[in-house]
């Protein structure tokens, strides 16, 4: 039996991508995910600013509209393509943990693309065979509280069954959701973190209030937040070797946002990074990155850079 109670706060959140839910279901089919009828016919979903886009059918869907919102610890996203009737949505529901950040499976969470048009087409992350088969999953890299904003990753395989218990597949790739907006409650953080990061910024110590690490597709990110939003980011090939010395791409990113602009490290300057401890769970590094502009002169020097993580 699966919990999908999130579901309920999908149907107070959106109304142009839907499903109709109760507490305790089994496995989800498209009898019991339908859409709740849309006394709006050309709804607006509230775009936002940042980008959402994942690839299938050997194209790359890109939405030009992104909502999202967080209720009782319980994410959607809803990415549109397109205006009602002719409107293409894909909507991923998760039920966030600790700080929210991690990666999630998509049979036990949700994610649904549907296409417009009778009869309804909605390919979703539940297979309709074993409801517990792994498929696919939902990683949070990021939820930036300052801002209200949230960034991930996602792939899965979708399932469609059609009126007469037919199941179609279709594989969902290189998913992306960067700097949505989301409206609803803070999570960030509810439980402390031993994570640690220093650095000075031309000089003076980087005001940090929060530090995250988290492991995903092979990468590493750690992530230190300042109250105004502004961030430092180092971003790790999980590979590296300790006491090794890596001057940057494709090894390790580094930027530096500030008030919200991404500044980052090209390597044509002076960059160093080396793992001082590593084990499978935790890391601690030095680092020094300079962020240069279009002449190469230098816009901001992040130097004595240390972090202890565990991820």
């Amino acid at each position: 039996m699966k919990k999908i109670k999130f579901l309920s706060a999908a149907i107070l959140l959106f109304t142009a991508f839907n499903f109709i839910s109760c507490s305790e279901i089994e496995p989800i089919d498209p009898a019991i995910i339908v859409p709740i009828p849309n006394p709006d016919p050309d709804p607006d979903p509230n775009p936002g600013t940042g980008n959402f886009h994942v690839d299938f059918d050997s194209q790359t869907y890109v939405a030009t509209d992104v909502e999202a919102a967080i209720l009782d610890s319980q994410l959607v996203i809803n990415g549109y393509k397109g205006t009602a009737p002719n409107m293409y949505t894909v909507g991923l529901a998760v039920s966030l943990t600790g700080s929210g950040l991690g990666t999630y499976p998509t049979n036990d969470n949700l994610i649904v693309y549907q296409q417009p048009g009778l009869p309804l087409t909605q390919y979703t992350s539940i297979n309709p065979d074993d409801d517990a088969a792994n498929t696919g999953s939902i990683t949070i890299t990021e939820i930036d509280a300052a801002n209200h904003t949230i960034s991930g990753t996602f792939h899965f395989t979708g399932y469609f069954e059609d009126a007469g218990g037919n199941v179609t597949t279709k594989e969902f790739t290189n998913g992306v959701f960067t700097d949505i907006p989301y409206t609803g409650d803070d999570i960030v953080n509810p439980t402390p973190t031993d994570n640690d990061l220093f650095a000075n910024v031309n000089g003076i110590e980087f005001p940090h209030t929060n530090v995250t690490a988290v492991s995903a597709a092979g990468t590493i990110t750690v992530t230190a937040t300042a109250a105004n939003g502004d961030k430092i980011i180092v971003a790790v090939a999980d590979d590296l070797e300790v006491g090794t010395v890596y001057n940057f791409p494709p090894d390790v990113v580094c930027k530096y946002v500030k008030d919200g602009v991404t500044n980052q490290a090209s390597g044509f300057v002076p960059a160093t990074f080396e793992i001082t401890a590593k084990t499978a769970t935790t890391m601690q590094a030095t680092f020094l990155f300079i962020v240069s502009g279009p002449t190469d002169i230098p816009i901001y020097t992040v130097t004595e850079g240390t972090f202890d993580i565990e991820f």
